[in-house]
């Protein structure tokens, strides 16, 4: 049986070498781990304290030796399991399994390692108030574990003398073991709280059903905020100045909501910082214009060769398959009998009674009932006639068998036969194998193939052009990369960039190719663009990342380093390099004064407008009227219903193990619908009328159910059948433990009066 292993034996080689190579980059980086802070630790400010608790505090540079520490363990840890697969794969062991879990480390900014190695300092520090210990005895046995039991302690000790703790100091045994006690115990303490994690009352597993199956027709009324920013007064000076020092430090973004399956809405908060942001030029290669180059160059030798070797793909669908009365092919006059002209006036008649009779909706649903009903109906007075007439048939068939025999075989020669010249003369006629298969004729299909074929060389065309770019590009790249290092060796400034890096309009022009530049954009930006939402492959890996990820990604791209990256859209290939990177900039007060004033009053608009949707909710609801009846002379308001709706819906479905993730719905006609409105929505009773302003604070709505379809009694007996077992029941056991870990790290966080000096990375 093929296993991990027997794919690590195969390759032992070429693996050993990559991994060495990562390890001994590992040893290396490690000392350069405090740069993934965010740098803010250096100079004047690295004895700042950045954070404290009870109990305990951190300043700038404590962090930084943490963040540094953490890259030391995970590069031992990976060391130590590197090692165990190599010695195990060396003594033919396919199948050995891994006594414990590796430890999780988090080591990058936008995994939040900062926040990350605090909590694991407070929650060691609460599992020791605890009681709990880990002994020498029990990291020894879990790194043994870790190794699969087959990296010796002189291996270890080999390991961990290899490492750089940082200043030119190397890892002591004792150094890596208080750092594995302090995950070990921090796992430990969080683990005391699994049973919280994993305990599912019946009331919220109703709950978490009753999300995704019951549904309802919403009526809402928008109650517009920007109607009402002309009744507010312009604000204070002082007004003014709290207003933006409350928001200076903020960049404009959109909110990510992770409840519910996670997702991004438009944020009512304003920003007044610029965010980082890039110069973009890139060139593209048009798929289609290198098909367009490779069509004519399709010969029919190919495309006959395509079609004899490829046939499965063109088998001629059924026509009998849609009924009687094709949809594809109309009968010609001169053929149709007087039965089938029959059939027609009769389909041209009015409708009968039973013809027009509702479908059992019941019926379609069962199964059994679909599988009986024809095998256990009466005969028919028809199907009794038909019965004799085969009865006679019969009769006449046995007299002729001889000359039935000889015909035949006669036609299938001739029907071979002109099989044979239609596969060479490319006939219009649809052909049949010896099984009984009918294939479209090689006429009929031609274009086709010869499209198949010119993509398939218009995409091995487009790979050498955007290489042979690449390649260009990347020569002048590295000349000058190495001008900038022997610059900085001789300590003089960096030289200028090349043009071929700064402009890539000659270089489009070179290869005859689009060339295209983007003005500074920010990440959220720059993913709006076909060029940010492109994608790069790594070969290696097979991962896959947006290029606007990338971008901001810190250490992913240099200056002027080219990047290849394949449009999904239209299957164009990219070549994209950063000219200049412009650092994140607070605005000054009056550079965005007019800005600030807005977003106040825009802020106060919001209030007044939920006060008057509040007055109205109340007035509607005693009314008794639907929100349509009640503003009908309203020329302001303009009430609409949502389609039948859910709370939850499928979000995705895993394709490896086809688990169904599930996410919040949202309805196109509810603008920036957060989970505060949709909740509100779905507390309605019936004849309730409630007004809830939209996640922005854009628009206050008013809300009343329409419609709710299913009967609380009907909902019931369908969770009592399948509340167990059905599609979404992982999905929300999993959102329900993932939501019980978060509360408890909150609450421990917040009973450890974590404070944060500064923002953390996120």
């Amino acid at each position: 049986m093929s296993t991990p292993f027997t794919v690590f034996r195969k390759y032992t080689g070429a693996m050993m070498v990559v991994l060495c190579v990562l390890l001994m980059i590992s040893f290396v980086v490690a000392d350069a781990l405090p740069g993934m802070g965010r740098g803010s630790g250096g100079g004047g400010r690295a004895g700042a304290t950045v954070a404290t608790w009870n109990g305990g505090s951190m300043t700038e540079r404590q962090l930084e030796e943490a963040l540094r520490h953490r890259g030391v363990l995970d590069a031992f840890q990976r060391a130590v399991v590197t090692e165990g697969i190599r010695s195990a794969q060396a003594a033919g062991v396919d199948d050995l399994p891994m006594r414990v879990i590796p430890l999780q480390l988090r080591l990058t900014r936008e995994q939040g390692v900062e926040q990350d190695v605090v909590r694991t300092k407070i929650f060691a520090q609460k599992a020791r108030e605890a009681g709990m210990v880990v002994s020498d005895e029990t990291v020894s046995q879990f790194l043994q574990a870790l190794g699969r039991d087959r990296v010796s302690v002189e291996q270890m000790r080999v390991l961990i003398n290899g490492l750089k703790v940082g200043g030119g100091r190397r890892a002591t045994t004792a150094f890596l073991f208080d750092l594995v006690r302090e995950e070990l115990l921090t796992r430990a303490f969080v683990d005391s709280h699994r049973y919280l994690f994993n305990t599912v009352l019946p009331s919220e597993q109703w709950d978490d059903w009753l999300k995704v199956n019951r549904r309802i027709v919403l009526e809402a009324a928008p109650i517009e905020v920007d109607n009402f920013v002309g009744e507010v007064e312009d604000p204070t000076d002082e007004e003014v100045v709290a207003y933006y020092e409350e928001y200076k430090d903020r960049v404009a973004r959109p909110d990510f909501v992770s409840a519910y399956g996670g997702m991004e809405l438009p944020s009512p908060n304003p920003g007044f910082t610029t965010p980082e942001q890039v110069r973009v030029e890139y060139v593209v290669a048009s798929f289609q214009d290198f098909i367009d180059a490779a069509l004519p160059e399709v010969t029919d030798e190919e495309i006959e060769e395509f079609y004899n070797a490829n046939r499965e793909q063109f088998i001629s669908a059924d026509a009998s398959l849609f009924g009687e009365d094709s949809l594809f092919d109309e009968p010609a006059a001169e053929e149709e009998s007087d039965a089938s002209s029959a059939e027609r006036s009769e389909l041209d008649a009015e409708p009968s009674d039973a013809d027009s009779e509702p479908i059992d909706a019941e019926a379609l649903n069962d199964a059994n009932a679909t599988e009986e009903t024809a095998s256990e109906d009466e005969p028919t007075a028809d199907a009794e006639q038909a019965a004799d007439e085969a009865s006679d048939a019969d009769a006449a068939d046995a007299a002729s068998d001889d000359i039935a025999e000889a015909i035949e075989e006669e036609e299938e020669e001739e029907e071979s036969s002109a099989e044979s010249d239609e596969l060479e003369s490319g006939d219009a006629e649809d052909t049949a194998s010896e099984d009984g298969v009918v294939y479209e004729s090689l006429e009929d299909v031609a274009e086709e193939i010869r499209t198949l074929i010119a993509q398939a060389k218009a995409a091995e065309a487009i790979d050498e052009r955007i290489e042979e770019v690449r390649r260009a590009v990347n020569d002048d790249y590295n000349k000058y990369f190495d001008a900038v290092l022997d610059a900085e060796d001789a300590g003089q400034d960096p030289p200028e960039p090349p043009a071929s890096l700064t402009d890539l309009q000659a270089t489009a022009e070179r290869f005859g190719l689009e060339h295209g530049s983007l003005a500074p954009a920010s990440a959220y930006d720059l993913r709006e663009t076909t060029a940010g939402k492109s994608i790069k492959v790594e070969r290696s890996t097979g991962r896959t990342a947006f290029y606007f990820q990338l971008a901001f990604t810190e250490g992913a791209l240099d200056l002027y380093e080219p990047v290849v990256t394949f449009d999904q859209t239209d299957r164009n290939r990219l070549l994209l390099i950063i000219t200049e990177r412009l650092e994140q900039e607070t605005a000054e007060l009056d550079e965005v004064r007019d800005e600030v004033v807005a977003a106040w009053k825009r802020e106060r608009a919001a209030e007044i407008a939920l006060e008057r949707a509040e007055t109205m909710a109340t007035e509607a609801e005693q009314s008794g009227k639907s929100l349509t009846d009640f503003f009908v002379d309203d020329e302001d308001v303009a009430p609409f219903q949502t389609d039948p709706m859910s709370f939850l819906t499928i979000g995705s479905v895993s394709r490896q193990t086809g688990q169904v993730f599930l996410r919040m719905s949202r309805p196109e006609s509810l603008v920036a619908a957060g989970p505060d409105l949709m909740e509100a929505a779905f507390d309605l009773a019936p004849g309730e009328v409630a007004a809830k302003i939209n996640h922005d604070r854009s628009v206050a709505y008013l809300l009343r159910i329409a419609q709710a379809l299913g009967t609380p009694e009907e909902l019931q007996n369908e969770f009592l059948r399948d509340g167990a077992t059905w599609y979404g029941a992982a999905s929300t056991r999993q959102a329900r433990r993932t939501a019980a870990a978060l509360a408890l790290f909150d609450t421990l966080l917040t009973a450890a009066e974590l404070d944060w000096e500064r923002e953390p990375d996120a």
